[in-house]
């Protein structure tokens, strides 16, 4: 009876490494570490609201660079219909309030980078240890396969030898 139940478990553990294999290979197939919410809840809601604050961040700087845009066609306007000490004025104004757009600019951009790069680096597979796992599962397979083919056999031989 314990080969019967030899050759089940290890029908089972069969089963088990394939999926293991599937995934591993999921991962590597597509660069990701997380490909369902069942893989990491934790790691998607993180990547999900990473992913939410990088669209706001890339609105943001579009919106600033619509202002500065602005800013320039108002500066254009004053020089062209205004010229004189006054208009020197308004420029200046004008100026002052381009460089805190683009200090405002600069930093969104850098935090935009580094918020990509947190959300890259809590869903993106790492594909070394990725490719390795999927050898592994590959190794653990042919092992299980193996074992149950000899269950299979040890259990043809008895039969063989009671009748």
């Amino acid at each position: 009876m314990s080969i019967v139940n030899s050759a089940i478990s290890g029908t089972f553990r069969l089963n088990e490494i394939q999926a293991a294999q599937q995934q591993a290979f999921g991962r590597v197939s597509t660069g990701l570490r997380i490909t369902r919410a069942a893989d990491d809840p934790a790691g998607l809601i993180a990547s999900e609201a990473l992913g939410a604050r990088g669209g706001e961040l890339d609105a943001q700087i579009r919106a600033i660079s619509r202002q500065s845009d602005q800013l320039s066609i108002s500066e254009a306007a004053i020089e062209a219909s205004r010229p004189g000490v006054q208009s020197s004025i308004e420029r200046a104004e004008i100026g002052l309030q381009q460089r805190a757009l683009a200090s405002e600019r600069r930093a969104a951009e850098t935090e935009a980078i580094n918020t990509a790069a947190a959300r890259s680096s809590v869903r993106d597979a790492d594909f070394a240890r990725e490719s390795g796992a999927l050898a592994g599962a590959d190794v653990r397979q042919k092992a299980a396969i193996y074992a149950i083919k000899a269950s299979r056999e040890a259990q043809a031989g008895i039969i063989d030898l009671i009748a």
